[in-house]
């Protein structure tokens, strides 16, 4: 909850003229909620006693209904197991590199497969992306989400 605006948010020790709005924090909430792999929320460092009004009990109480609200919105279509559901598309980059790109049928929502680790190994991790990075790699050009992603990896 510090990270949220002291007008927002009175009812935190550590408060800050800057930081989210109490709608950015319910848009962040409602697409946490969203994620097939979000298993909880927390929300933390609320103080009753400093609470002016009960604003800062409300805006949690907002911020949970946008995350219930992102649950129930929940395609559970991560493709976690087997992908033969998914659609699968390949993007040639040169004659050896190649992405891989799925698509849900049920949502539309895409994901770009990132190698892990060691190469041999064969595991790989599916990152969300959108429709536009799998244009871009059909253009030749390697998605920054897909560099942002291998640097973790």
């Amino acid at each position: 909850m510090n990270a949220v605006r002291q007008s927002y948010n009175p009812g935190t020790f550590y408060t800050s003229p800057h930081g989210l709005s109490g709608a950015e924090l319910c848009s962040i909430t409602r697409y946490a909620g969203m994620s097939d792999t979000v298993t909880q929320l927390g929300l933390f460092e609320y103080n009753p006693k400093l609470d002016q009004r009960g604003q800062s009990a409300h805006l949690c109480a907002h911020a949970l209904w946008y995350f219930f609200e992102g649950v129930s919105l929940r395609f559970h279509d991560y493709p976690v197991g087997s992908r033969k559901d998914y659609e699968k598309y390949t993007v040639l980059m040169d004659e050896f590199d190649e992405l891989n790109f799925y698509k849900s049928p049920n949502s539309g929502r895409w994901w770009i497969e990132i190698p892990k680790g060691d190469l041999q190994a064969e595991r790989v991790q599916l990152v969300p992306c959108s429709s536009e990075d799998y244009r871009e790699a059909l253009q030749g050009v390697i998605p920054k989400r897909w560099w942002k992603a291998q640097q973790k990896a």
